[in-house]
């Protein structure tokens, strides 16, 4: 019952912009690109009431490697 309790919290945070772009910055600073693509996965299932067709992995995977291999750094930001 713990973890649904959890579960509901972080679905209602992940509905504000600026709560759900700490979270994927978080798992982009320390994640694995697994990790990654569930945050992103999770984020989009909450903000557009479902679920994410496919696996973001690839693609974090290509923008990982784009970032490094360009010196930049990745971030989430919420819209304004």
């Amino acid at each position: 019952m713990k973890n649904r309790l959890l579960s509901d919290y972080l679905k209602e945070q992940l509905r504000n912009p600026e709560f759900a772009a700490e979270y994927l910055n978080a798992f982009i600073e320390e994640g694995t690109p697994e990790e990654i693509a569930e945050a992103m996965a999770a984020i989009l299932a909450v903000r557009n009431s479902s679920e994410a067709k496919g696996s973001f992995e690839p693609v974090v995977k290509q923008i990982q490697e784009f970032m490094h291999n360009t010196g930049l750094r990745w971030s989430a930001q919420p819209m304004v």
